[in-house]
């Protein structure tokens, strides 16, 4: 009986996961910025919302450390487009710059909606 359950539970729960990843988007096309503390002072991050989906986040201003900072500045805003969200995982070594373009773009995206 508890396999039946749980069973029923489980499905529900994949049901209402897949549901909710069907819904349509609230998010307004168009381009947000933003700015956020980064490693080396402020940061400004444009995110565009296309077809109701992030298509492009890029930091268009920023003073980090060059080399340094320079994997956080191409993978976070890469990352933040390939799964659809604004948390990511940081980059080892340049975290404060990758919670910096997150922050950013988490603001830019609270525009969009």
């Amino acid at each position: 009986m508890k396999k039946i359950l749980f069973g029923v539970v489980l499905v529900a729960a994949i049901a209402l996961a897949a549901y909710g990843n069907h819904q349509k988007s609230t998010l307004k096309d168009g381009e947000y910025t933003a700015v956020a503390e980064g490693y080396g002072g402020e940061m400004e991050v444009k995110l565009t919302i296309g077809d109701g989906k992030i298509s492009n986040v890029e930091v268009v201003d920023h003073s980090e450390t060059p080399g340094i900072s320079d994997t956080a500045l191409e993978e976070v805003p890469a990352k933040i487009v390939e799964m659809q969200a604004t948390s990511v995982d940081a980059i080892a070594g340049s975290t404060v710059t990758s919670m910096g373009i997150m922050d950013a773009a988490t603001e830019a995206l609270a525009q969009a909606r």
